[in-house]
């Protein structure tokens, strides 16, 4: 028997307005009593935003527009388990991150 893998999607990366994030986890994984959290981090560590969802195939938005342009960690949860962590960039305009310092090499 072949099982079919999870599959979770976000996009636009970079986001300026909404972030949508589709899950799809396949039956064999999936409880009835599955609870996913898709929980945003600055860079500090510090959690400006979350959404839980107990529907494990769907479509979510996280409305990222009143939040600051800079980089952010996207951690998706399902059942206390870190399954995913993905780098989010909200960005409007050229005005981005002032507070996050690059480096050239």
């Amino acid at each position: 028997m072949l099982f079919k893998k999870t599959a979770i999607n976000i996009f636009p990366n970079p986001v300026s307005d909404n972030l949508t994030i589709t899950t799809e986890f396949p039956a064999h994984k999936v409880q009835q009593t599955s609870l996913i959290k898709f929980e945003l981090y600055d860079l500090y560590g510090v959690k400006v935003m979350s959404l839980k969802s107990h529907v494990a195939n769907s479509v979510n938005q996280l409305a990222v527009s009143n939040l600051i342009d800079c980089v952010y960690i996207l951690k998706i949860i399902k059942n206390s388990e870190v399954i995913q962590t993905t780098r989010i960039v909200k960005n409007q305009g050229e005005n981005y991150c002032s507070t996050v310092k690059w480096s050239s090499q």
